[in-house]
């Protein structure tokens, strides 16, 4: 099958899809494409993909990205560090740590629109059908009720993610507006 770079959970997924995943770092993505030592290759999004050169040796790019389910910012404190610090200072780093992921987030958004046409001047963009993201939604969902019976913590992350989903669904499906090309 496909030889893909890909890294994560996500891999599973490509995998139930008939892929060979290839686990690999960065800077060894293009030269691997090039080379034809793999066939296609997820690294991020389109800012990153654009830094890395893949619109520069790809043909194609397929979306939309069924193996990314979200973009995390996250700020990791050791324990004792953290409980170390006075209360005053933990709010500044949780308010910093909030800024910080807002502004994040509005570069990045920025910075993706902006490499996709870039990309889409490069490559041919293609979209999965309905029926293939539906396949995808339903493998995704095996993999994490597959993670979850055999991880107690995995679950009760799962759980969360997927009530919420659940919740909030409606509410995206009244508010969205239809993507119009």
């Amino acid at each position: 099958g496909l030889k893909m770079r890909n890294a994560g959970l996500s891999m599973e997924l490509f995998q139930k899809l008939g892929a060979s995943v290839v686990l690999m770092a960065g800077g060894e993505v293009v030269p691997s494409l090039q080379r034809g030592v793999i066939d296609a290759a997820e690294f991020c999004d389109a800012s990153m993909d654009v830094a890395l050169g893949l619109h520069e040796v790809a043909k194609y790019v397929i979306g939309p990205p069924i193996h990314m389910g979200s973009n995390m910012f996250q700020l990791l404190v050791n324990p004792k560090a953290w409980n170390a610090l006075p209360a005053d200072l933990k709010s500044i780093v949780r308010e910093a740590t909030i800024s910080a992921t807002l502004e994040g987030y509005a570069r990045h958004w920025g910075e993706a629109i902006k490499a996709f046409e870039k990309i889409r001047q490069k490559v041919k963009v293609l979209r999965l059908s309905p029926q293939d993201q539906a396949e995808a939604r339903r493998l995704s969902i095996e993999i994490l009720e597959e993670k979850s019976a055999k991880d107690p913590f995995f679950k009760k992350v799962w759980e969360s993610q997927r009530d919420f989903k659940k919740a909030y669904q409606p509410y995206h499906n009244f508010t969205a507006f239809s993507a119009a090309e």
